[in-house]
């Protein structure tokens, strides 16, 4: 995808509960099982995320640019950024 074709959702980790705690782990496995199709389409958040990949295999994108996936690669994703 093209930087201008479309436009960038922005996701928010606790939106509608400000005074919930801004953190969570998750296992990628089981948010991308519960966010669907979502999570694999260009989008932004209001909040950091640190991705853990254990395994090797595959591609990651950020702000467009597509970096291989290696064993135990370390993804650190500020907000705004387009993963």
């Amino acid at each position: 995808m093209k930087k201008n074709e479309a436009k960038i959702e922005q996701y928010h980790l606790h939106k509608s509960n400000p005074e919930k705690l801004q953190f969570e782990i998750y296992d990628l496995a089981d948010y991308l099982t519960k966010s669907g199709t979502h999570a694999q389409k260009p989008h932004s958040h209001s909040y950091y995320q640190v991705i853990w990949f254990y395994n090797s295999g595959g591609v990651y994108y950020v702000d467009f640019d597509s970096y291989k996936v290696k064993e135990n690669t370390i993804f650190f994703v500020s907000k705004d950024q387009i993963p």
